[in-house]
């Protein structure tokens, strides 16, 4: 394509002087942002949708937790107020890329009106077109070229932001009730320890410290479980969404920082520094999603099974318990501490389903789970082609 036609069409890798290549790795993100759009707008799920209505409307989602504080760093802090300022704060960390945006805008339209009228760097003649009819006819087509890249720049940071925050809000949400499903499932181990301590308590006490434990053991299955379905609708509205966006963002993340590092060894001056800022701009915000988002999703399957050797413990506690209690009726005692069989039953299966290699958490678009053993191999993968890359762009003659 000639230079008159990159310019009319707002070609920023001829504009920002990047690599040509960058136009071909780049049209997937076209259809990802089209993909985000669609999830985020029409097909967001409807619970997922509700916890965020309560957080930020009615300011009350105390009811979906089990205790209306936490505990975090020595401090209590209310579940909802903590969760409602620190999604304001966290939206607030992303202003340096608005900012970063904005300049860009500037800098196109400076180094477009630049070309146009002085000329560029490698020959000095402007582009000025004799006829000045169509001179303006092609002006007013390359400013609407331009607006309508300045849009698709704002959409993409709006809905990255959108996501990201998103799941700030969610992994918050999920993270406090796992926290808090593990105390509940500590102070049951407390009280069942106070009870072999105490085994001289008379059948009422007993008793009543037996229901107890039974309620707390129910509530911890019923919240636990009902946690493990909120991960699911998180994982249905972000597993593709993960997927597609480290297959976009990944391969022109590798090309922009290998054509980075290899513009400040030669130390060319094909490149101004605002130009440099730019390849390390967008470089450190696909870094964000590549590097920040895939490893809270690998944080997931961590804290679900946090509690399996808690409830193992409960489990051999609670044998214990029986043996001695067992022993105790030998020696004419009337105290019996013993779960029903149906109740030890589903506490096994708990334990089974929990206390396993085959982990549950967020997958890559239902095909293998996220986990850091999977964030290691991707960090592997991720230097490997970089250093495939490197070589290749170094060999290259255009950079």
């Amino acid at each position: 394509m000639s230079q008159k036609y990159r310019l009319l069409t707002i070609d920023i890798t001829y504009l920002f002087h990047l690599d040509d290549f960058i136009n071909l790795i780049s049209i997937p993100l076209i259809f990802m942002i089209q993909y985000f759009f669609r999830i985020f707008y029409l097909k967001f799920n409807q619970r997922l949708f509700n916890i965020i209505w309560k957080i930020f409307h009615n300011h009350q989602c105390n009811d979906y937790f089990l205790y209306p504080t936490f505990h975090y760093s020595q401090s209590s802090y209310n579940c909802c107020s903590f969760i409602y300022k620190n999604s304001y704060r966290f939206l607030y960390a992303f202003q340096p890329i608005i900012i970063v945006l904005n300049i860009m805008i500037i800098i196109l339209h400076f180094i477009y009106l630049k070309i146009l009228f002085i000329g560029n760097n490698n020959d000095d003649q402007p582009i000025f077109w004799e006829n000045l009819q169509i001179f303006i006819i092609q002006l007013v087509i390359a400013e609407l070229n331009c607006l309508f890249t300045l849009f698709i720049w704002f959409c993409m940071a709006h809905i990255l932001i959108l996501a990201t925050v998103v799941l700030f809000i969610f992994a918050s949400v999920i993270f406090i009730k796992l926290d808090q499903c593990n105390q509940l499932i500590k102070s049951i181990m407390y009280r069942m320890i106070m009870i072999l301590k105490n085994s001289n308590n008379s059948n009422n006490k007993l008793q009543q410290q037996q229901l107890f434990i039974n309620y707390r053991l129910d509530r911890f299955m019923f919240e636990h479980t009902d946690t493990l379905t909120l991960v699911e609708k998180t994982d249905q509205q972000y597993s593709n969404l993960l997927t597609i966006f480290l297959l976009s963002t990944t391969p022109l993340n590798i090309i922009l920082m290998g054509s980075f590092i290899i513009q400040l060894q030669q130390q060319q001056q094909q490149k101004t520094l605002l130009e440099q800022l730019l390849s390390l701009s967008m470089t450190f915000q696909q870094w964000i999603g590549v590097f920040g988002a895939h490893l809270l999703f690998a944080c997931f399957s961590t804290k679900i099974h946090k509690c399996s050797k808690s409830l193992l413990s409960l489990a051999t506690n609670h044998y214990y318990s029986t043996t001695t209690t067992t022993d105790i009726q030998q020696n004419h005692h009337q105290h019996q501490f013993c779960w029903p069989i149906r109740r030890q039953l589903r506490l096994a299966n708990y334990i089974e389903k929990f206390h396993t290699k085959n982990h549950y958490g967020l997958t890559y678009s239902k095909i293998t789970l996220i986990s850091f053993k999977s964030f290691a191999k991707f960090l592997f993968i991720y230097v490997k082609c970089f250093c495939f890359a490197y070589k290749l762009l170094k060999k290259s003659n255009k950079i």
